[in-house]
């Protein structure tokens, strides 16, 4: 079953963990919990934020960039897939990709969009889940990777990552 909820993909149930890690960017004005065992980087001055499960198979990646005025989020993601390599196809329907009124002040973003993605990773199933989500000029491109066979092992935290980004 493939769920889009906010920013995150739900895919089961999670297994029971330490209390979360905040990490928060008070540079480029976000934040998101994550798992306490699970490895932070931070790439290119802060630009990009890198959460990952100590095996790989899960991973949570923030992106900043900036954006055009007057670019939409979901115009900016379809761009996105087209420049790459892959040319993704998005597995949601057209109607579920932008975000709701309340999911855009929850989450403090003036525009959001969705993906989600089938790839091969290493010769392995996996699924991507992308959120693109503007404020005042700046793109917050939020990833989710999981690979198939670890579904039930890091489905949910990965969702609970997804839920927990806002920006301020």
């Amino acid at each position: 079953m493939l769920f889009l909820l906010v920013a995150g993909l739900v895919f089961g149930a999670a297994d029971t963990v330490a209390k979360p890690l905040i990490f928060k960017s008070a540079k480029k004005r976000f934040s998101f919990s994550y798992p306490a065992d699970w490895n932070l980087q931070e790439l290119d001055g802060g630009q990009i934020v890198v959460v990952a499960s100590g095996d790989a198979a899960a991973s949570f990646t923030v992106t900043v960039a900036e954006i055009k005025r007057g670019v939409k989020a979901c115009e900016y993601l379809a761009e996105r897939a087209d420049r790459s390599e892959t040319k993704p196809a998005n597995l949601l329907p057209d109607d579920k990709r932008p975000i709701s009124a309340a999911e855009r002040r929850f989450m403090g973003v003036d525009d959001g969009c969705l993906a989600a993605y089938q790839l091969e990773v290493a010769g392995k199933e996996a699924i991507q889940g992308v959120g693109v989500y503007v404020r005042k000029g700046q793109a917050f491109i939020v990833e989710q990777k999981l690979m198939l066979a670890d579904h039930a092992k890091f489905g949910a935290l990965l969702s609970d990552i997804a839920r927990s980004f806002k920006t301020y």
